[in-house]
């Protein structure tokens, strides 16, 4: 039984040890601010007393505010003295690339993961707009408006995807 053990044990910590020396592993953390577009990055790391500063760009098809963060991390260039040159600064890389490729226009194609999410959150913001500023016109209950929770998930997409109109976002905050 004892020798059982033994053996189990340096099995485990054989495997470990040749998973660590062959980088075998899960990778998933995404790096801070993904998915947020520089316009949001850039004032919340305002909020908190540091800046953003563009380390590199993908595409050209979308203004710099509304580019998607893929990368962010802090600055690590030293002075002279060997002191952080650039102390609060965060380094991000964008994707201005249009979210769904349109005629003419690059982007992700709907076929992959992120291009079906993408079209599927358009599609999504795009009902919401129509269906609150008609209501608002008519002086109906939009569908955003009907309950607590639908107004919280009406927000919560217009805010991550950033698609919905100033106006139906005023709305959507105000029933919050």
């Amino acid at each position: 039984m004892k020798r059982f053990l033994c053996i189990g044990v340096g099995m485990i910590v054989s495997l470990v040890a040749l998973f660590g020396t062959l980088g075998i592993g899960l990778a998933t953390a995404k790096p801070p601010y993904y998915g947020m577009t520089y316009a949001k990055v850039s004032e919340t790391l305002a909020g908190s007393g540091q800046t953003a500063a563009i380390a590199t760009v993908i595409g050209s098809q979308l203004p710099t505010d509304d580019c998607i963060v893929i990368n962010a991390y802090k600055s690590f260039t030293l002075n002279g003295s060997g002191r952080n040159a650039h102390n609060g600064t965060w380094m991000v890389s964008l994707d201005c690339n249009n979210p769904v490729a349109q005629p003419g226009k690059p982007g992700n194609s709907v076929s992959t993961a992120e291009g079906k999410k993408w079209k599927s959150w358009d599609t999504q913001a795009e009902l919401i707009n129509k269906n609150v500023t008609k209501a608002l016109g008519d002086g109906s209950v939009p569908s955003c408006g009907k309950s607590a929770q639908a107004g919280k998930n009406c927000l919560a997409l217009c805010t991550k995807t950033q698609l919905c109109s100033a106006e139906v976002l005023n709305y959507l905050q105000s029933l919050v």
